[in-house]
């Protein structure tokens, strides 16, 4: 991907922990209400199984393998068993001998091995027998749980639905968990196991040869903690880094104990001065649960750009860790502009045109001063000769064909009430410049910024009329819940999930995301037609802009007519609609050797302390009810805009 990511924002950590606490030591003994459930491994050995895989190896052999490899990941203290199923006929067949739900320790682990290692394979497949059989056994033992690791690799030939009878256990009281696997196995035998797994609250897993069951088992197990690290690649000198940790327990037969994560740089640790805490307890984490932390670190402005490497680290009491490393590099603040000029700096015209087209961010919307328009262009799309882009680049090299509300086909088409007759790639070729790079700013009104922010502008409180309000002659308030982002966030702010959950945009930007990538194409040919391209000798970057995040990046912040829910609603948009951008530039550098680029610098433009929170230091202009609704009313484009950068 051609990505500037000159940005910031952030560490994304994804953590994973695993493994559990002790069990009871005999196995007649009930299991302590804070214990994990035992874990049965419940394998089909019905004479299908003697048959070769697609490998060409026995698949009872292989079971056999994945069933000692399970049991090599779970935990000592761990109470395991074994059942087996056909045992006669119809029957639900029985635990191997004296593997019959025990506390693992060393000698069990041997004798686990000779019994396995003994198993053939004949008879039918009476799933549902042999479910209800176990289920009643570990109940007869005194257990109120169980994880049920089910491997088979036919359809259930006796006995009725197995599907029924895991329903049946689980309205009886017993929590059950079926994670089940289908050892080469489809049509009615898989939905058979893919209904038991679902009606359970478990997963199932298709294997498609030996090799695939053992890791699969093992997998299912496995005592270790997954540590997955999302981040874009700089930071901005002066801004706020955003490192969020998510610990997830990948067993899916095991607790967690007392999970910690810590956070520490390895190298150029100065460059991040604060880090509290460092060290965090997360708790205990169910089989397969998860939870999250976010730290916010001031990032230290510096004269000298460099990396900073980071180190996560994930432990728990229960001995399963992990680990993630990375490298963060810090950018001066003003990493915009140098990055966009260095490229720039690679043609051959120092004293080249740069072209703007898009949106208001684009054509200057908040700037002020707005060029009094043409014939053919109304002085409502507010095209300013203080948009950012030239102002890093000067008034008198910057070519403005944006224009405020546009979406994506008014680069290439007229726009009713603002460019009656005229589109702004045709604009660009009436002036008969030739453009040594273009920027552009769209997307924003595809995704229905200004219905957006209409929502969240709905005031949480109206006057109600009433007796009451007559009498003391002051109004009294009805509370009305309209802040939206209910999806993405709770009332404190605190972010529901990682990704952005709203249906309705989620829509939208898939919509777009099929679009975007055909529009950077046409605009970057349209921009290097054949006679621009011979007369500056080299072909003009497409430089797309990301949208910036308008309020701060902290959690539990409200401000002006936006609640703490709905600040953090309006980042994580920002941030679904930038990924979308920079997903659709990588997917149009991929269709011919184009130079389009995504600059996210854009995004952290505003953070820490210019956003719309901070007065008279934002950089943002602001919407508020009473002029939103006005806006709005006219068909104005209704979006937070950039004030002059000098300001």
């Amino acid at each position: 991907m051609r990505a500037f990511a000159v940005a910031a924002a952030v560490l994304i950590v994804t953590t994973c922990a695993l493994f559990g606490a002790p069990l009871p030591a005999v196995s007649a003994a009930p299991p302590e209400a804070t214990a994990d459930a035992p874990v049965l491994v419940l394998l089909d050995t019905s004479g299908s199984m003697a048959d070769s895989d697609s490998a060409g190896v026995h698949k009872l052999d292989s079971a056999k393998r994945s069933v000692l490899g399970i049991v090599q990941e779970l935990s000592s203290n761990a109470t395991v068993g074994v059942w087996t199923y056909p045992g006669s006929s119809c029957s639900g067949g029985g635990f191997l001998p004296g593997l019959d739900m025990r506390q693992l320790d060393a000698g069990l682990r041997t004798r686990l091995t000779a019994d396995v290692l003994a198993l053939r394979a004949d008879g039918s497949t009476p799933t549902g027998p042999a479910l209800r059989a176990a289920a009643d056994a570990l109940k007869s033992k005194g257990f109120r749980s169980a994880t049920i690791v089910l491997v088979s690799d036919g359809e259930s030939t006796c006995g009725g639905d197995p599907c029924k009878v895991a329903e049946q256990i689980k309205a009886e009281g017993f929590n059950l968990t079926v994670q089940g696997v289908g050892f080469e196995l489809s049509g009615k035998g898989r939905e058979e196991i893919e209904c038991i797994a679902e009606t359970t609250n478990g997963r199932y897993y298709s294997v498609a040869n030996g090799q695939e069951l053992i890791d699969t088992l093992s997998t299912i197990a496995k005592h270790d903690l997954q540590l997955t690290v999302q981040a874009p690649k700089k930071v901005i000198g002066g801004g706020v880094a955003n490192i969020e940790v998510v610990v997830r327990n990948a067993s899916l037969t095991e607790s967690v104990r007392d999970v910690r994560i810590s956070l520490a740089f390895t190298h150029s640790g100065q460059m991040f001065p604060k880090i509290a805490p460092p060290v965090l307890r997360m708790g205990n984490l169910p089989p397969g649960g998860s939870t999250k932390y976010t730290w916010h670190l001031p990032v230290a402005t510096v004269e000298i750009p460099g990396p900073a490497q980071y180190r996560i680290v994930a432990a728990s009491t229960s001995g399963a860790n992990g680990r993630a490393i990375g490298e963060v590099t810090v950018v001066k603040s003003d990493a915009f502009k140098d990055v966009v000029a260095g490229q720039l700096g690679s043609i051959r015209n120092d004293n080249g045109n740069v072209g703007v087209f898009g949106d208001s961010y684009a054509a200057g919307e908040g700037s002020g001063d707005y060029l009094p328009g043409t014939d053919s262009i109304h002085p409502r799309c507010h095209r300013s000769e203080f948009t950012h882009v030239a102002q890093l680049f000067g008034a008198e090299r910057t070519r403005n064909f944006a224009c405020s509300a546009a979406v994506q086909h008014h680069l290439f088409a007229p726009f009713p009430g603002r460019m009656e007759t005229t589109s702004q790639v045709e604009e660009m070729s009436r002036t008969d410049v030739a453009l040594d790079a273009a920027f552009l700013s769209i997307g924003g009104n595809d995704m229905g910024f200004g219905d957006i922010v209409t929502r969240c502008l709905l005031p949480n409180r109206i006057p109600e009329p009433s007796l009451l309000s007559m009498v003391v002659r002051a109004p009294v308030w009805k509370i009305v819940d309209n802040e939206c982002g209910h999806e993405d966030a709770d009332a404190r702010g605190e972010p529901i999930g990682e990704d952005l959950a709203d249906r309705a945009i989620t829509e939208r930007l898939s919509v777009i995301r099929g679009q975007l990538p055909g529009t950077y194409i046409s605009l970057y040919d349209a921009v290097n037609v054949g006679r621009y391209v011979s007369e500056r000798g080299h072909e003009a970057p497409l430089f797309v802009l990301a949208y910036p995040k308008v309020f701060p990046e902290v959690v539990g912040i409200g401000c002006r007519e936006f609640a703490p829910r709905e600040v953090t609603f309006a980042n994580k948009v920002v941030a679904a609609l930038n990924k979308t951008l920079s997903d659709s530039v990588e997917a149009a550098t991929e269709i011919g050797d184009r130079k389009i680029y995504f600059v996210d610098a854009v995004e952290q433009s505003m953070q820490p302390s210019n956003t719309l929170c901070d007065a008279q230091r934002s950089g943002i202009v602001g919407v508020g009810l009473a002029e939103g609704a006005s806006k709005k009313f006219f068909a104005d484009e209704l979006v937070p805009r950039p004030r002059r950068l000098m300001r």
